[in-house]
């Protein structure tokens, strides 16, 4: 189950996610890999659902369907928007999106 987090702790991650979506939007991926890392670090068991949010906005979709799939194993909240979350849009042509979402009862 994943635990609450303090606001601290939960704008520190949204902090790392947002830099990570927008270094890489600019074109910087060394900087966007060092947020993504940093977000990783301090936050992989509070935060695996935007950690998949920042994998699959880079388009990493291995690695963005481990940590959903660590998501849904620690039951994480978010994963209601899973089908609305345009941070993962880039994953709904991989052959892995319809399984997912049919696992989680989302399906069409």
């Amino acid at each position: 189950m994943t635990r609450s987090l303090r606001f601290s702790e939960w704008a520190g991650a949204m902090r790392l996610l947002g830099s990570a979506l927008a270094q890489f939007a600019r074109g910087k991926q060394h900087e966007s890999d060092d947020a993504l890392r940093e977000l990783i670090k301090q936050h992989t068991d509070d935060s695996a659902f935007q950690i998949a949010e920042a994998c699959a906005y880079r388009r990493e979709a291995d690695l963005a369907f481990q940590w959903l799939e660590r998501a849904y194993k620690r039951h994480a909240v978010e994963l209601c928007q899973v089908r609305w979350d345009p941070l993962l849009r880039n994953l709904h042509g991989d052959a892995r999106w319809q399984a997912f979402v049919e696992r989680m009862g989302l399906a069409d």
